[in-house]
């Protein structure tokens, strides 16, 4: 699987600067800049600033700690091919709800029972 930052491939690169190659099951995947997400709003769009380009399906799948924050989102599937990673959230809360960069509110996750092999590449 080969990961590319898009749009402000600056932040995007920042925050990946420590995330190695692994063979895992799971990749935690890095919220590269801070987003407001607006009360009472369904499918509100955040991307993730990377584009998955790969041979297998993945899930991308929430944290299991995200603590008070109140956002919800189906699993996505990450099928065969070139995707940008750009996720609906639902804030169906009376307030606007902040997410930050840096943290880790979804993770990819291997369908076929084998490590996720990937190469970020800083272009």
């Amino acid at each position: 699987m080969l990961v590319k930052p898009v749009g402000e491939k600056e932040l995007v690169n920042y925050q990946w600067r420590y995330k190695y190659m692994s063979d895992d099951l799971v990749v935690d995947i890095p919220l590269p800049w801070d987003i407001e997400i607006p009360s009472n709003i369904r499918n509100f769009k955040v991307d993730f600033g990377i584009s998955i380009e790969t041979d297998e399906n993945y899930l991308i799948v929430p944290k299991e700690n995200l603590g008070s924050l109140r956002i919800s989102y189906s699993p996505h599937l990450i099928s065969p091919g070139i995707s940008r990673l750009i996720l609906s959230l639902d804030n169906l809360t009376i307030y606007p709800t902040k997410i930050y960069a840096g943290q880790h509110y979804i993770s990819m996750v291997s369908l076929n029972n084998k490590g996720i092999v990937w190469k970020y590449s800083i272009e």
